[in-house]
């Protein structure tokens, strides 16, 4: 159960979507991924009314080094290092309006750290604790409105379940993310639940579901000085909402290497309309 997802810090969520949740780690033993997600869109979610269009095409392709490793028995700190590959596109046939610049952004995203404490096991029932912090790392262009993540720090408290049992697993997160500066704060909520099976177990399914809403009155005066270009390309902008929905697979390379493959979209707010792909190679020592 050392594949199970871990908070999702924004849509493009699937570059730790393989990690732990609930459980943690023996001292001094850990894990270690590196994963890439692919994401292309041409216009927003917008609630259950019509797509916002964009005026140039987005990509938003993430590098990520993930990182686990157990300071205690109930203690297990953890790291993401996200890398964005970003693009803009042509100017969308008709558009006649303002439009950022054509352009590229490679850059890292905001560095997540967190420590996950192990509060009670038992009869295969896990409850655990996380605080997560986010640095504000990202980048921002005002040519292009691309920006590879939100331009503020936050912290995350949260609460988490896990049951593992012999045929199935399964896993649940609840959380407040406290943002920095005019930026909205979030609720996140999550759970996901898995099943090994094939020749020796090898083969692992997980069906996830994973919502995070901005808390508040949305200023739109505040949330346009926030976000500048970035209203124009739906990169990490304020108000942002999500409801989405992700199926993994993974297969158990050998007892410590594994490879995995997602696929997750959804309904949202303000949140480019596409399907997220991932790919990751996991390593247990």
């Amino acid at each position: 159960m050392k594949y199970l997802l871990c908070l999702c810090i924004t849509f493009l969520l699937a570059q730790t979507s393989f990690a732990q949740q609930a459980w943690v780690h023996a001292q001094g033993s850990g894990y270690v991924q590196l994963g890439t997600t692919l994401f292309t869109y041409s216009s927003l979610h917008n609630g259950g009314d019509s797509p916002i269009e964009l005026p140039r095409s987005i990509s938003d392709n993430i590098l990520s080094l993930y990182l686990e490793y157990g300071l205690t028995g109930k203690l297990t700190a953890t790291a993401v290092l996200p890398y964005h590959l970003q693009s803009s596109g042509d100017l969308a046939s008709g558009w006649s309006k303002f439009a950022p610049e054509k352009g590229t952004l490679n850059a890292l995203g905001n560095t997540s750290i967190a420590l996950t404490y192990q509060i009670v096991e038992r009869d295969g029932i896990v409850f655990s604790t996380k605080l997560l912090g986010q640095l504000a790392t990202s980048k921002y262009d005002d040519n292009t409105g691309l920006q590879s993540d939100y331009s503020t720090a936050s912290i995350t408290p949260s609460l988490l379940v896990g049951v593992g049992k012999s045929n199935y697993f399964f896993s649940g997160e609840i959380g407040y993310t406290l943002q920095g500066g005019d930026y909205l704060d979030r609720f996140i909520l999550q759970a996901q639940l898995g099943t090994s099976f094939g020749i020796k177990k090898k083969l692992v399914a997980i069906l996830a579901a994973s919502n995070m809403s901005s808390l508040g009155q949305v200023d739109e005066a505040r949330s346009e000085a926030l976000d500048g270009n970035a209203r124009l390309t739906g990169l990490y902008i304020n108000d942002q909402s999500y409801l989405a929905l992700t199926f993994k697979l993974g297969y158990k390379l050998n007892d410590r290497l594994s490879a995995w493959g997602s696929i997750a979209g959804g309904a949202a707010t303000n949140v480019g309309r596409g399907i997220v792909f991932g790919l990751a190679l996991g390593y247990d020592f």
